[in-house]
C-alpha cells in the first residue's frame, strides 16, 4: 500500500542517510573537544562507535580496504539477519491481529487474535482509582500479560548482550559488564516504550471515535491527558527493575553517570530533550494520522543537528578558533530548549479539545 511504501522509504532514509550523517557530525563534534571528558562527549563517542560497528557503509569500506580478507559473517551481518528474522516473525504472528482479518480459522488466528483478546477481557481485573490509567495500561500498554512478556524479553536481551561481550573477552569483570549491559539496554528500552505509548495513548481514542465522550468527563483536558499518560508508569516496571539490578551490580559506573547527569549542563540538556521527545510524540499522534513515533524520531535527530550546527557556528564566530567551553554552549542550548516543554503541555490539551469538538 501507499502507507507501507512511504514508511519503508522513510525508514531507509533514516537508517541509510540521517544516521550516518548524524554520526559524522558527532565525530566532528568529538574532534572539536579532544581533551573534554564530559557526559555528552562520551555518549557521542559511544554512538559513533555503535554506528561504525553496524553501518553498511562502514562494512563496505572495510571490505574494500582489506581485499575481502575478513570473515563475511561479521557482527553487522549477524545482527541484521537476526533483526530481519525477528521482524518477519512478529509481522507474521501479528498480521491477523492488526489487519482485523477475523474470517481466518488458522492457527495464527486462534492463538494471536481470539484467544488473546478473550483472555485479556477476562483477566484485566477491577478498575483502579485512576480509571483512565487502568484502561490505558490494559488496552494500550498491553496489561499484565505483556508486562510479564517484557520481563522475559528483557532478560533474554540482557543475557544476549552479556554473552556477546564476554565471548570476545572471557577475562572481563562479569558483574560490571552485566550491570552496564542491563542499565544501558533498559534506558533504550524505556525510551522506545515511552515513545510507543505516547504515540498510541491519544490516537486510540481518535480512531475509536471515543474522544468526545472522554472529554465529557468532569475533569480538565490537562487532567485527562495526565491520567492517560500515567499508564506508562506501571508499563515501565520491567525496565525499571532490570535497570535497578544493573545499577546494584555496577554501582561505580552508575554513580559516575548519575553525577555527570545532574551536575552538568549537558546532562540536564538531554533530560530536557527526553521530556520534549515524549511530549512531542503525544502531540504528533494528535496531528498525524499515522507514524507519530518515527516522525518524532526524525524531527528529534533533525533538531539536534540544527541546534549543534547553529550553536557551534555561533560559538566559533564569537570566540574565535579556540572556541568556548562546552558548558557555555550547552547552557545556551538548554536555555533555548526548556520553553518547549510548557509549550507542548499547553498545546496537547488544546488539540484534544479541538478534536473532540469536531
Amino acid at each position: 500500500t501507499r502507507r507501507a511504501s512511504t514508511m519503508v522509504t522513510l525508514t531507509l532514509c533514516f537508517l541509510l542517510i540521517l544516521v550516518p550523517i548524524s554520526a559524522e557530525f558527532a565525530s566532528s563534534w568529538i574532534s572539536s573537544f579532544p581533551d573534554d571528558n564530559s557526559l555528552t562527549r562520551r555518549g557521542l563517542a559511544e554512538y559513533v562507535k555503535w554506528q561504525e560497528h553496524l553501518s553498511m557503509w562502514s562494512r563496505i569500506s572495510a571490505i574494500a580496504s582489506t581485499g575481502f580478507s575478513e570473515s563475511p559473517l561479521s557482527w553487522q551481518v549477524e545482527f541484521h539477519l537476526a533483526a530481519a528474522l525477528g521482524c518477519f516473525g512478529l509481522s507474521w504472528a501479528g498480521f491477523e491481529r492488526f489487519t482485523r482479518e477475523r474470517h481466518s480459522t488458522g492457527l495464527v488466528s486462534r492463538i494471536f487474535v481470539r484467544s488473546k483478546v478473550n483472555r485479556r477481557r477476562l483477566h484485566v481485573g477491577r478498575a483502579w482509582g485512576m480509571a483512565l490509567t487502568w484502561k490505558d495500561f490494559n488496552f494500550v500498554a498491553g496489561g499484565t500479560r505483556v508486562l510479564i512478556g517484557k520481563f522475559v524479553l528483557y532478560f533474554l536481551i540482557i543475557g544476549g548482550i552479556f554473552w556477546m561481550i564476554t565471548y570476545e573477552d572471557p577475562r572481563a569483570d562479569y558483574f560490571k559488564i552485566l550491570g552496564g549491559a542491563a542499565m544501558y539496554a533498559m534506558i533504550v528500552a524505556a525510551v522506545i516504550e515511552l515513545g510507543l505509548i505516547a504515540a498510541r495513548v491519544f490516537r486510540q481514542e481518535v480512531k475509536a471515535n471515543t474522544l468526545p465522550l472522554l472529554m465529557m468527563l468532569p475533569k480538565s483536558a490537562t487532567q485527562i491527558a495526565r491520567d492517560k499518560m500515567a499508564c506508562a508508569l506501571p508499563a515501565l516496571m520491567p525496565a525499571a527493575t532490570y535497570f535497578a539490578l544493573g545499577a546494584l551490580l555496577d554501582l561505580d559506573d552508575f554513580q559516575s553517570v548519575f553525577k555527570d547527569l545532574v551536575t552538568s549542563w549537558a546532562g540536564w540538556y538531554w533530560v530536557t530533550w527526553f521530556v520534549i521527545f515524549v511530549l512531542a510524540t503525544a502531540y504528533a499522534s494528535l496531528v498525524a494520522k499515522w507514524g507519530a513515533f518515527p516522525l518524532t524520531v526524525l524531527l528529534f535527530v533533525f533538531c539536534q543537528m540544527v541546534l549543534f550546527t547553529v550553536f557551534t557556528a555561533l560559538s566559533w564566530s564569537a570566540f574565535g578558533g579556540s572556541g568556548p567551553r562546552e558548558e557555555v554552549m550547552m547552557s545556551f542550548m538548554l536555555f533555548v530548549s526548556v520553553p518547549i516543554i510548557p509549550l507542548l503541555i499547553r498545546l496537547i490539551p488544546k488539540r484534544l479539545n479541538k478534536l473532540a469538538a469536531r
